[in-house]
């Protein structure tokens, strides 16, 4: 054989493995693209959940929905609440749309709760005589409300339109009694954690209260009115002055 023909036979076998390479890497991308398919894919995200687990203002109550005893301590400490402009309610529920919300007051302190059932996740709660917008009912007994901006939902019988019938009745004091903060608390323009934040005290304040919520707050002197704190966050009992030296 030439040198001519042996150059062609060798660069002839060269293009056949090159090509015989490309091909089987090729066929290998498309099997293992097609397993990986299956089992890559992200969930579309969810365009209708709760907020974020509430700040420390969230609180919830019983799974009966309803409780005469204050909700539980740790739940009004520090920052405000995130709130969404979002009106839609999940699509498994099918809601009656009122033309006008409607306004109702809690007839307790009830939860607020992300489905119309009461196993579902429990977005807040709303304090006794709160005003809650009511948006719609569904086909089982719920209404459909607004919770900080986001759709909720509560129990047909924990609601009315008569503002009198759910309203707070309060201890009055008959002596201002001196109380102390436990740690940084808001204080707020009503007794419930839905309320307008007036300002947050720290830990160790002094406050006069002058009477005190069934549903477990404090009202105390602020400004030239009253104001109110979660019961949990008030005690007589002074706080032990530290020194600002460090050892």
């Amino acid at each position: 054989m030439t040198n001519w023909g042996k150059t062609f036979f060798y660069a002839l076998v060269i293009v056949i493995s090159i090509a015989i390479i490309i091909g089987a890497v090729a066929l290998l991308v498309h099997i293992f693209g097609i397993i990986s398919d299956g089992d890559d894919t992200e969930a579309p995200p969810d365009t209708d959940t709760a907020p974020p687990h509430e700040s420390k203002d969230s609180e919830s109550v019983s799974t009966d929905e309803v409780t005469t005893e204050a909700p539980p301590p740790d739940t009004d400490e520090g920052t405000q609440e995130v709130t969404s402009d979002d009106t839609t309610s999940a699509p498994d529920i099918n809601v009656l749309q009122y033309d006008t919300p409607v306004t109702m007051y809690a007839i307790y302190n009830i939860n607020a709760r992300m489905k119309d059932t009461s196993e579902s996740d429990i977005m807040g709660i709303f304090y006794q005589g709160d005003a809650v917008t009511v948006t719609g009912e569904t086909a089982n007994k719920w209404y459909q409300v607004k919770f900080r901006g986001y759709t909720a939902y509560v129990k047909f019988d924990l609601l009315t339109a008569d503002s009198s019938a759910a309203a707070v009745k309060i201890e009055e004091y008959a002596e201002e009694v001196t109380m102390y903060t436990v740690s940084d608390v808001n204080v707020r323009s009503k007794y419930s954690t839905n309320s307008e934040i007036f300002e947050m005290f720290s830990g160790g304040v002094e406050v006069k209260v002058t009477g005190k919520t069934e549903n477990g707050w404090y009202r105390i002197k602020y400004g030239g009115g009253s104001a109110y704190i979660k019961d949990s966050y008030l005690s007589k009992d002074k706080p032990a002055e530290t020194s600002s030296t460090e050892a």
